[in-house]
């Protein structure tokens, strides 16, 4: 064995101490570059970003996934999305982790709780009283699931403990005054409403309470009072105007009245009950005119309102618009043929036209009955308030009542949950994405997916196409055929002779959306492709332009469509016996699937094709769709959540649309 030179070992040495360093150095590189990702991704966050923080995250936990707090910061930005769901998975993720974490376990109870896990929120509040019996917002969120569990002592005991520890805290007055209302007691209630009032004089629910109590109880002033106290603070709640109108009219003060309505307006020009209820007002203090308008605004709304197209009658009675008037009620006696004050008032219309044998013929109708001549003939002061499902003709003259009659429907609203996320707003629609086709855009585009199932040889293949499509695109230059021209000009091109130069013409003219043109090119192909992956590409991008080339299509030609989906399943049959479990072609026989209907048979299909490769956000999206036209809400939501989280951000955009809902 030949020895060593002291040299040699001094290099060797050196060489080990260098590659020592040099692998520290990216360790330490790599803590850094980690470090500086979460860094960013908390910027992103406090600067309401929440998609991009994601993205940030999603980095950090690719890279090292034994670290609990990109989950939990992931966990805050889904949550701000609405997001509850994959808010409360990260959540879970990072308890494993760390087990520890007081504020992760307050971030998933209140994830539990929007989810409806109630029971399952309740332990996570309790794990964070435990160490901070003093926090007062979980200490109430658990009271508040008590109240959801219909646990009324638990709910009860909780709510009293946050008042003995903080007794101005309003929200818990309101848990016991509901608590109050389901059990009956009113008088409990209500002294409960003054002693929130005494701590919070200006809160403006204890005052609205205050005053639909009043109004069940036919204290007019009082309840006048008390609502003008809550609008102080809540100028643009226009329910407070509602009450405060039908307050006034009580005890007269009808221009008062009819100036609430005006309010409400115009905070909400469409809204209908006001529009109704004003015309009555204006028509009792002679405002005829105007209250014409109203009831027409009403019928435009709604033209089979009955009521509405009574009063409208007899206010052009009394305008002098007769021919109006005998519209109106031709309209109501059609539908009411016993109607017969409505004959009468039509006859002395036509009587003012000059339509003699017309009143003639009302007049005998009425003759041959006992009619109640004194019925609806003066207008009287309106006391009564009617529901909107109240149609009968003795109820004209009564205001209609907003739907918060009922003391215990009307605090429905009080609890609602505040509204997270200043992001994502734009409007998406709920349409599936289109099947998968080859494209040579870069990946991460919107119109390509590169799944870490897609086989190897079809991406060596792929690779070799686009190299041949730049060898054939610049002999398409040199026939002065630019691709944007190729559409045009593509007859008049000798055919390559190559199936794969025949397959690479058909992607770029999928890619510049010209699918006719691309179809036409792989109907011309006559040869035996020698590779099986290229065979496989052949029928995939046939299958898929055939897919998308239907789904542009505007006529309504069944035979057509019925022979392109049959087409569609012979060429993703081949394809299928060429690859058999590819995740793109489960994926486009789901699209097929679904454009035949059987949408059961396309969540099997995603379902499928997630088994294989579980990070297809398309997949997700699509299933998502489905569950959601199949009223499968909660599925839903858990596909779009881990769509967005694994890229297809508009995700969240549906996701939202159906939280809001």
């Amino acid at each position: 064995m030949t020895r060593m030179g002291g040299d040699t070992i001094r290099l060797i040495c050196k060489s080990l101490f260098l590659l020592y360093a040099w692998g520290v150095s990216v360790s330490l590189y790599a803590q850094l570059n980690t470090e500086n990702v979460i860094v960013m991704g908390r910027n992103a966050l406090g600067a309401e970003d929440y998609v991009t923080a994601i993205r940030y995250f999603n980095e950090v936990i690719e890279a090292k996934p034994f670290l609990e707090k990109p989950y939990y910061y992931r966990a805050y930005a889904k949550f701000l999305l609405d997001d509850y769901i994959g808010s409360e998975a990260d959540c879970s993720s990072s308890i494993r982790i760390n087990p520890y974490q007081v504020e992760v376990y307050r971030l998933r109870g209140l994830c539990r709780s929007h989810i409806e896990n109630v029971a399952g929120a309740i332990e996570d509040y309790t794990y964070v009283l435990q160490r901070f019996p003093n926090d007062q917002a979980t200490r109430f969120n658990r009271g508040l699931c008590y109240f959801y569990l219909h646990e009324n002592a638990k709910a009860e005991a909780e709510m009293t403990d946050i008042l003995k520890r903080w007794p101005g805290m309003a929200r818990a007055y309101k848990v016991l005054i509901q608590l109050a209302f389901n059990s009956g007691d009113t008088v409990k209630a209500m002294g409960i409403v003054d002693t929130l009032l005494w701590y919070r004089p200006a809160d403006s629910d204890g005052w609205k309470l205050r005053g639909q109590y009043a109004l069940e109880r036919q204290e007019y002033a009082l309840s006048d009072t008390c609502l003008t106290k809550a609008i102080v603070t809540q100028p643009n709640n226009y329910e407070l105007y509602l009450l405060r109108a039908l307050a006034r009219n009580g005890y007269n003060r009808l221009g008062a009245s009819i100036s609430d309505y005006d309010k409400v307006i115009s905070l909400i020009p469409e809204h209908f009950v006001a529009h109704y209820n004003r015309g009555l007002l204006r028509a009792l203090i002679g405002d005829n005119n105007r209250a014409i308008e109203d009831f027409s605004f009403v019928l435009n709304e709604e033209p089979n309102n009955i009521l509405a197209r009574y009063n409208r009658a007899l206010l052009r009675q009394q305008t002098g618009d007769f021919n109006g008037a005998v519209n109106d009620f031709t309209y109501l006696l059609k539908q009411y043929p016993n109607f017969l004050y409505g004959y009468l008032v039509r006859a002395q219309c036509r009587r003012r036209l000059g339509d003699i044998k017309g009143a003639l013929n009302d007049e005998s109708m009425v003759a041959r009955a006992n009619l109640d001549v004194t019925f609806g003939q003066r207008r009287r002061p309106i006391k009564k308030v009617r529901s909107m499902d109240d149609h009968r003709f003795d109820h004209y003259d009564q205001l209609i009542g907003e739907d918060t009659d009922s003391m215990t429907r009307s605090l429905g609203h009080l609890f609602a949950k505040d509204n997270f996320g200043l992001v994502q707003k734009r409007y998406t629609e709920a349409h599936l994405l289109p099947a998968f086709i080859l494209t040579f855009l870069l990946p991460g585009t919107e119109r390509r997916y590169y799944s870490d199932a897609y086989l190897p040889e079809v991406q060596y293949l792929e690779k070799k196409l686009a190299n041949e499509k730049i060898r054939f695109t610049a002999e398409m230059n040199q026939l002065n055929v630019i691709p944007n021209d190729m559409m045009e000009k593509i007859d008049t091109v000798m055919l390559p002779d190559s199936l794969e130069r025949q397959l690479v013409l058909s992607i770029i003219l999928s890619d510049a959306y010209n699918y006719e043109k691309a179809l036409s090119v792989l109907n011309k192909s006559n040869g035996e492709a020698k590779l099986n992956e290229t065979k496989f590409l052949i029928h995939l991008q046939t299958a898929a332009v055939i897919l998308r080339q239907n789904q542009l299509q505007t006529d309504n030609n069944v035979e057509r469509k019925i022979n392109d989906l049959l087409r569609v399943e012979i060429e993703l049959n081949k394809a299928e016996l060429l690859s058999p479990n590819n995740v793109y072609v489960l994926y486009n026989r789901a699209c097929w699937a679904a454009m035949n209907g059987d949408n059961v048979m396309a969540i099997c299909l995603l379902k499928k094709s997630l088994d294989i490769d579980p990070r297809f956000p398309e997949a997700y999206y699509n299933r998502g769709i489905l569950y959601w036209q199949m009223g499968d809400i909660i599925h839903a939501k858990s596909d779009f959540s881990r769509a967005g989280e694994l890229g297809l951000f508009k995700a969240y955009n549906l996701l939202k649309q159906i939280v809001s809902n």
